[in-house]
């Protein structure tokens, strides 16, 4: 009878997801053919064993439900899109828990308690279903009414600067995003032509307001919160990009320090023990192959390949090395970390000699100091073969010194083009005699949510129209 109850509750829970109809509008209540499509999918996973026993297939069960939260995810998900000044946080909450556990959920799959991954789906459904329900109901309840005569409370002078003020706000946000992302080398002028716009749009909202006009000032400030979830819109497919080209970069990484190590020890065999070198070869030959299926994974689309599952194979290398003597194996993970800055600092030297013509400079200067440094490898290999260990620190510790050197002077000259290049300035003069005043966040004692970027912050007034950049 438990079984049962449970099952029952799962049921009428996933029947109980909210869907959207095809005119957009939410329903709470499922269709017939939903409902017993639902039910028929259910009863497969039920097979009968005498008259008073019943046995729950539980990883199809898992199976379904983790296809069930995808889809209430996607739901809640096409909700959103376009309207983050208009989300309630009350339904970002229920989102955000709603995306924990479905990640518990996968993971529970994957280690194979399925019993256990069907409960957890089952607050994950809760969850999603909240964050929609909370929208739907916000949604309505703001909702402007059709036009009449007579301006309505949410045209009200006060209610109009009150909401000016949020979009500036949450403008700021978006642009602290973009210096973000414009700092690692990103193409983000997209996304601040259209902050540019959002701002334009808002300050002639303020002005609407200083002459009375509340119906053009809320058209106006309409204008700019479409504007706004327009390149949040943008910003996020940035951010996806941003996170997939660092994991694909992260596993480069991986798949090349597995190469050096494998290439240093093929260096040092005859020097170090045959049994404890093959258990080693043995460890990045697993570790390859399942970077490799990583690999596999995120070429097919799958995004969520995450940057744990690669530190894991980073933990599982460092491990493998521990079969091989302490000292030589500490001296091969030194080797592999000043390896591993120099591809990234030659990664660095690529991109801003790519993105920024000014300081193609950069990439001749990295790619001499990249060909002494790997010069000195085969002399610090030669000192482990001589067991010469304050010869291998040493070179160690002038090999490291250069690489660091040289990433801090690739480093300035990001930031330098940076500033050259900044997109959006502080603005310089009001329109109408008003005062200009830096956004929440920009100054000195800012808050943390605004983080400070001279050169690319944009700046504005909370309640006064200012001159677009």
């Amino acid at each position: 009878m438990t079984s049962k109850r449970i099952l029952a509750l799962l049921l009428v829970m996933v029947i109980l997801v909210p869907t959207v109809n095809a005119s957009g509008a939410a329903s709470l209540a499922p269709t017939a053919t939903v409902t017993s499509k639902v039910i028929t999918d259910f009863n497969s996973l039920i097979s009968n064993v005498g008259s008073n026993a019943t046995v729950v297939d539980y990883e199809a069960l898992a199976e379904r439900l983790m296809f069930q939260l995808e889809k209430g995810r996607e739901r809640v998900e096409r909700a959103f899109e376009n309207r983050d000044l208009e989300i309630p946080e009350a339904a970002r909450d229920e989102y955000s828990l709603g995306v924990e556990t479905l990640n518990e959920t996968r993971e529970l799959i994957s280690s194979g308690d399925y019993q256990a991954a069907a409960q957890v789906a089952r607050g994950a459904l809760n969850h999603f279903g909240d964050a929609y329900r909370i929208f739907r109901e916000h949604i309505q309840a703001t909702e402007e009414p059709e036009e009449t005569g007579e301006p309505t409370f949410n045209e009200t002078e006060r209610g109009l600067k009150v909401a000016i003020e949020r979009a500036y706000v949450y403008l700021g946000r978006l642009n602290a995003t973009v210096v973000s992302l414009e700092g690692e080398g990103y193409d983000v002028s997209a996304v601040l032509e259209m902050l540019r716009k959002a701002w334009t749009y808002m300050g002639e909202a303020e002005a609407q307001i200083e002459e009375g006009e509340l119906r053009n000032a809320a058209r106006a400030l309409a204008t700019a919160r479409e504007t706004l979830g327009q390149s949040n819109g943008l910003m996020n497919s940035t951010v996806k990009a941003y996170k997939e080209r660092r994991v694909q970069q992260f596993m480069a990484q991986v798949q090349n320090n597995i190469r050096n190590i494998n290439g240093t020890i093929e260096r040092l065999q005859t020097s170090l023990e045959a049994g404890r070198t093959n258990q080693v070869r043995a460890v990045l030959s697993t570790v390859e192959m399942k970077v490799q299926g990583l690999q596999e994974r995120l070429t097919s689309g799958n995004l969520d390949v995450s940057l744990d599952e690669l530190h894991a194979a980073v933990n599982s290398i460092n491990e493998g090395l521990n079969e091989l003597d302490g000292e030589t194996a500490t001296q091969i993970r030194a080797m592999n970390m000043v390896e591993a800055k120099m591809q990234v600092l030659n990664a660095s030297a690529v991109r801003i000699s790519q993105r920024y013509a000014n300081y193609s400079d950069v990439r001749g200067e990295v790619d001499a100091l990249l060909s002494r440094t790997r010069e000195m490898f085969d002399e610090i290999t030669d000192e482990i073969k001589a067991g010469n260990a304050e010869a291998v620190r040493d070179l160690l510790r002038i090999a490291n010194s250069n690489v660091v050197e040289a990433n801090k002077n690739v480093r300035r000259s990001i930031k330098e083009a940076t500033q050259d290049q900044s997109q959006i300035r502080p603005g310089s003069s009001s329109q109408g005699g008003t005062q200009i005043q830096e956004m929440p966040g920009t100054q000195n004692q800012g808050t943390d949510d605004m983080p400070q970027q001279n050169s690319t912050q944009i700046s504005s007034a909370n309640r006064t129209a200012t001159n677009p950049p």
